[in-house]
């Protein structure tokens, strides 16, 4: 691991949770390369570069409810946001499991719709290659990160939704939008040609 990736940003938003797990806001999302169902390779937080996006990581099938509960509200609201990408990260890091990773992916596929392949990523290797730099001691839950577009994360969340903590993911993805958003405005009109004077 690059330890310089995971040195705090100065000068950034950072909108905590109260959990009692270490915290992880503030730090670069670790890299973590995978095929998606749709078979493109992927690097996350690189695919994601240029724009914000929400990150779910789950190391069992049981979590699915938990993903769920944050997933639904957050797509019903956000959907028509073509700058909002959500990337699912299933990890099977059992030895056991992965010789049969084309039956589990064609499993998938056929529970997942289409338009979403290519933002499913199952990760066949440790699953310390995200629970280190991630410090997740719980493998039984779901974990949630909203990265910006420098791969930074603004914010993390895990197990249920709650009234307030979805409150909380949402008004940051606001954030994170309009600063987007700014950021493109401004690019705009340094591009704009200068008009000359009469």
């Amino acid at each position: 691991m690059d330890r310089p990736l995971w040195l705090p940003v100065p000068g950034r938003f950072i909108i905590q949770e109260n959990y009692s797990t270490p915290m992880v806001t503030g730090f670069r999302f670790p890299k973590i390369s995978a095929e998606t169902l749709s078979g493109k390779r992927k690097t996350l937080p690189d695919a994601a570069s240029g724009a914000p996006a929400l990150i779910v990581v789950a190391f069992v099938r049981e979590a699915q409810d938990m993903i769920n509960s944050w997933l639904i509200p957050v797509k019903e609201e956000f959907q028509g946001s073509e700058k909002i990408a959500i990337y699912e990260i299933p990890v099977i890091s059992s030895a056991i499991w992965r010789p049969m990773r084309r039956i589990i992916d064609t499993g998938m596929r056929s529970g997942i719709p289409d338009a979403e392949h290519d933002y499913v990523m199952t990760v066949y290797s440790s699953a310390s290659e995200l629970t280190g730099p991630l410090e997740i001691t719980d493998q039984s839950s779901a974990y949630l990160y909203l990265i910006d577009r420098d791969g930074i994360i603004r914010w993390e969340g895990r197990d249920f939704a709650e009234t307030q903590t979805l409150f909380r993911l949402r008004e940051t993805i606001r954030k994170c939008l309009s600063q987007e958003n700014r950021r493109t405005e401004e690019g705009e009109r340094r591009e704009e040609p200068s008009v000359p004077l009469p």
